[in-house]
C-alpha cells in the first residue's frame, strides 16, 4: 500500500495537486516558496476533548501554522426562515495592555498622576495584531455576508432612504462614507489574493488590522473630520456594523424595495440579517478591546436597531442600552469634553444626551430606575437658548429632548416627596420651567395646528409631533405625580392625556405623510399614547370630569379609542408579526372591552353586597371604590401589566374573556 503523503497548505486549500517537495513546484512557479508549508500532524483529526480545551483558553501546540478555515455546521432555523452556518467562537489570549477607559477622582491612577514622568516614556499603547483564529472567525463573517447579502442592492436601499432627508440619528453622517467602504471591501471578494489565502481572510487580516489602530478624529474636527479620515482605504469592523445598522433602519422604513423584498415577511427577515450582522461586526470590534468613538456609535444605532427589531419591552433592547450607558461611563463622557464649547456642541455630548433621553424614556415606559444619574452629569442642558433661524435636524431633536429628560426626570423625583405642600411646589417649578422652555423654542418648532393642516415636509411634520409630545409628557408626568388617588384622573390630567392620545392617533392616521425624525411612530404610539389611553380609560370607567377649557370632549376621546381599535385589529398600523404588536392587541383588547360596555349599557353600580355574599371571597368583593390598579406597583407605567389589571376592573369583569394566542403572549 503506498504511503500518503500530505500536501502543502496553498496546493490543499486551492485543492490542487501538490508534488510533495519542499518547496513544491507550484508554489515555486506561484513565486512564492516560502508559503508552502505543511502541517506538523496532517491526517489527524482533532478530538472533541482538545477542542473544549481550546475553547476553554488552553493553547493548542499542534496547529498548523497557516490552518484552513474550518468546516461549518449547517443548521436550518425555522424561526427565522433562513440557513445558518455557525463556527465555534475562537479563544483568543488575554490583551497585552490595560483598557480602563475613563479613571475618575477615586481610581487607583489619582496619586500617581502627581508624580512626575520620565519624558522618554512615550505611554503610548503597544501595537495590537490579531491571531489566526480571530482573522478566520472574521473572515467566516465575510463570507457568509458575501453568500446571503446582494451588496449592490443594500446599498441602493440605504442610498434610496437617505435620499429623502432621513438618516440614522446619531451615526448619519458617517453612512455615506460607510456604504462606500462596504461597496469597496465586497467589490474585492472576487479579486486575485495572495497564494494560499482566500478573498474573505485576506478582507478580514486587513479590517482587523485598520480596526486596531486608535482614531485620528479628534474633539474639535467632529464627526465631518472622520468622514474625511475613514474612507475606503481605512475599512474598519465598526464602519461595516454601521453600515447594517443603516441597512436594517432602512428596510423598517421602507414597505417594498423589489430588489430585496416584496411582502412584510421578506422585508422583516433582511431586518432580521441585518441587525444579525451589525452584532456579529460590534462584538469583533468589542473584543478587540479598543473602546472607541466608533464602537459608541455602533453601540448606540445598534442599540435602536434591536429596539425596531424585537420592540420596545425586549430584554435583548434593555441589555443593549445598558451597553451603550457602560461604554459612555468607560469613556468619561458623563464628564464635560471641553468646557469652552457650549454644551451639545461636541459630538460626545449629543451622543451621550442620546443615550441619556433615551434611557429615561425607557425607563418610564418599563417602570424602572433608569441608569444614568443625573448627579453624574450636571451638565445636562435644562435650559437652551434657541436661535430663530435653528434647522429642524436631528440635532435639534437631540437638545429638545435632552432637556424634556431631565425635566422627566426631576418630576420621578417627586414620587419620593412625601409631603404634599412641598410637592405641589416642586411640581409648579418644574410646570414653569416645561412652559418657559416651550416658549423659547423657535415657532416654526411648535405644532400650533392640526396635523392634518401643517404644510411642512414629512421629517419636519415628525418633528413637530414629537416635539409636543415630549412637552406633553412632562405636564402628564406632573399631574399624575399629584393625584392623590391615580384610578380617578382629575380634569387636567384627563385633558392633557386627550390631547396626547389624538395626536399619537392622528399621527397613525398620517403615516404616510411621516418620515424619521428621531423615533419611530411605533414608539410614540406605544410610549405616549398607550400612557395617554390608559388615564382615559381611567377616566371613562370613574366618569372623571374634563377641563372646561380644554377643547376635549367625552366623545372625541371614545373616537379616539375606537380608532386605535380598528388600526390594530385591521393591521394598518402594525402586523402580527411586527414586535409591539402583543402589547397594543392587548391594550386594545380591554379597550373594545371597556368601548362595548359604554357604549351597550349604563354604567351602574354593582348590585349592594349581602351579609350572605361576604361569607364567600371572590371576584364580587372587588367594587369600584376598592379596585386599585397600582396597588403592587411603585413605579407608574402603563405597560402590558397594566392593561391585565385594568380588564379585572368590576365593571369589565362580566365580559367573556378574550385571550391572544399562546405565541403573542
Amino acid at each position: 500500500m503506498p504511503i500518503k503523503l500530505p500536501a502543502c497548505e496553498p496546493c490543499r486549500t486551492s485543492k490542487q495537486a501538490c508534488d510533495h517537495a519542499k518547496p513544491c513546484s507550484r508554489c515555486r512557479e506561484r513565486g512564492s516558496p516560502s508559503a508552502c508549508l505543511y502541517r506538523a500532524r496532517p491526517f489527524k483529526k482533532r478530538r472533541l476533548e482538545q477542542a473544549g480545551q481550546d475553547l476553554l483558553g488552553f493553547s493548542n501546540t499542534e496547529l498548523p501554522v497557516a490552518p484552513p478555515n474550518p468546516s461549518p455546521e449547517t443548521r436550518h432555523d425555522p424561526a427565522e426562515g433562513l440557513t445558518v452556518v455557525e463556527t465555534l467562537e475562537p479563544s483568543r489570549g488575554m490583551p497585552s495592555y490595560p483598557n480602563p477607559g475613563f479613571l475618575g477622582s477615586s481610581s487607583h491612577t489619582t496619586f500617581f498622576e502627581h508624580i512626575p514622568r520620565d519624558t522618554a516614556d512615550s505611554g503610548q499603547l503597544p501595537t495590537y495584531s490579531a491571531d489566526e483564529e480571530e482573522i478566520r472567525n472574521g473572515a467566516n463573517l465575510i463570507d457568509h455576508i458575501h453568500r446571503y447579502c446582494h451588496i449592490g442592492s443594500c446599498i441602493a436601499l440605504v442610498q434610496r432612504w437617505i435620499s429623502g432627508g432621513v438618516n440614522l440619528a446619531l451615526a448619519g453622517p458617517l453612512i455615506t462614507t460607510c456604504a462606500e467602504v462596504t461597496q469597496h471591501v465586497f467589490s474585492s471578494y472576487e479579486t486575485s489574493t495572495p497564494s494560499g489565502f482566500t478573498p474573505a481572510r485576506t478582507i478580514s487580516q486587513t479590517l482587523f488590522r485598520n480596526s486596531s489602530q486608535p482614531l485620528n478624529a479628534g474633539d474639535h474636527q467632529g464627526i465631518a473630520h472622520w468622514c474625511a479620515v475613514f474612507g475606503v482605504h481605512n475599512a474598519r469592523w465598526e464602519m461595516l456594523g454601521l453600515f447594517f445598522a443603516a441597512l436594517a433602519a432602512a428596510t423598517s422604513h421602507t414597505p417594498k424595495f423589489e430588489p430585496l423584498y416584496r411582502s412584510h415577511q421578506a422585508q422583516r427577515d433582511l431586518e432580521k440579517l441585518a441587525v444579525r450582522f451589525s452584532d456579529r461586526c460590534l462584538d469583533i470590534s468589542l473584543s478587540l478591546d479598543r473602546l472607541n468613538d466608533l464602537q459608541l456609535l455602533l453601540q448606540y444605532e445598534n442599540w435602536i436597531s434591536h429596539s425596531c427589531l424585537h420592540g420596545d419591552q425586549s430584554y435583548i433592547s434593555w441589555r443593549k442600552l445598558g451597553d451603550v450607558i457602560s461604554s459612555l461611563y468607560a469613556l468619561g463622557y458623563h464628564e464635560r469634553v471641553d468646557p469652552t464649547l457650549p454644551p451639545l456642541e461636541s459630538f460626545r455630548e449629543v451622543a451621550f444626551a442620546r443615550a441619556f433621553s433615551g434611557d429615561t424614556n425607557v425607563s418610564l415606559f418599563l417602570g424602572r430606575p433608569p441608569r444614568i444619574d443625573r448627579k453624574h452629569c450636571p451638565w445636562l442642558p435644562k435650559q437652551f437658548q434657541w436661535s430663530a433661524d435653528a434647522k429642524v435636524d436631528y440635532a435639534a431633536e437631540t437638545q429638545w429632548s435632552a432637556i424634556c429628560a431631565v425635566l422627566k426626570g426631576e418630576a420621578l423625583d417627586l414620587f419620593r416627596v412625601d409631603d404634599q405642600a412641598e410637592k405641589v411646589r416642586r411640581a409648579n417649578l418644574i410646570r414653569d420651567d416645561a412652559d418657559l422652555q416651550w416658549s423659547s423654542l423657535p415657532p416654526h418648532f411648535r405644532l400650533e395646528t392640526t396635523l392634518k393642516e401643517c404644510t411642512r415636509p414629512p421629517i419636519e411634520r415628525d418633528f413637530l409631533v414629537s416635539t409636543l409630545l415630549n412637552h406633553l409628557h412632562v405636564h402628564f408626568l406632573l399631574h399624575l405625580q399629584l393625584q392623590v388617588r391615580v384610578n380617578d384622573p382629575g380634569p387636567q390630567l384627563v385633558a392633557i392625556a386627550a390631547r396626547m392620545f389624538s395626536l399619537a392617533i392622528e399621527s397613525i392616521l398620517l403615516k404616510d405623510f411621516l418620515a424619521y425624525s428621531g423615533t419611530t411612530l411605533d414608539w410614540k404610539v406605544a410610549y405616549y399614547g398607550l400612557a395617554a389611553a390608559g388615564i382615559i380609560c381611567l377616566s371613562l370607567l370613574k366618569q372623571s370630569p374634563i377641563a372646561s377649557d380644554s377643547g376635549t370632549s367625552k366623545a372625541q376621546m371614545i373616537q379616539d379609542l375606537n380608532v386605535l381599535v380598528a388600526v390594530v385589529e385591521t393591521g394598518v398600523f402594525i402586523h402580527p408579526i411586527d414586535p409591539n404588536y402583543a402589547l397594543l392587541s392587548r391594550a386594545t383588547l380591554t379597550i373594545k372591552s371597556l368601548l362595548r360596555r359604554l357604549l351597550t349599557r349604563d354604567n351602574r353600580q354593582p348590585a349592594p353586597v349581602t351579609e350572605t355574599d361576604t361569607l364567600v371571597p371572590g371576584p364580587a368583593d372587588i367594587t369600584p371604590e376598592t379596585w386599585n390598579i397600582w396597588d403592587n406597583q411603585h413605579l407608574q407605567d402603563f405597560e402590558v401589566d397594566f392593561w391585565l389589571n385594568l380588564a379585572e376592573h368590576p365593571f369589565l369583569i362580566e365580559t367573556p374573556t378574550e385571550s391572544l394566542p399562546t405565541s403573542q403572549v
